[in-house]
């Protein structure tokens, strides 16, 4: 519904958000195809290291999962940057979508 799309309306900055946003909508005719891979990547070390509780991506899992996208995957890493690469790397590889929250 609405609002959800005023939540991720935020983050629509280009075309391809755009075709992203234009899935969501798809999703709620109930058509049949097959839900995409999506991944979360939390960034920041409080959460590692338990200064901070992770609801950001618990919230996100919940706004998505009504839009037909449930995560299947998830990654929390520190803010060192090499490792947020590698994060966005191995995410790249097997997940259609990324989510990213945090730092």
């Amino acid at each position: 519904g609405m609002a959800h799309r005023t939540k991720i309306d935020c983050c629509i900055n280009s075309e391809k958000d755009s075709r992203f946003l234009s899935f969501f909508e798809r999703r709620n005719d109930k058509s049949s195809f097959m839900s995409p891979v999506v991944e979360i990547v939390t960034i920041g070390r409080e959460i590692l290291d338990g200064r901070v509780v992770d609801t950001n991506s618990v919230q996100l899992a919940q706004w998505l999962r009504p839009l037909g996208f449930v995560p299947r995957y998830a990654q929390k890493v520190d803010d060192h940057l090499e490792r947020i690469q590698e994060a966005f790397q191995i995410a790249s590889s097997r997940s259609q979508y990324i989510f990213v929250t945090g730092g």
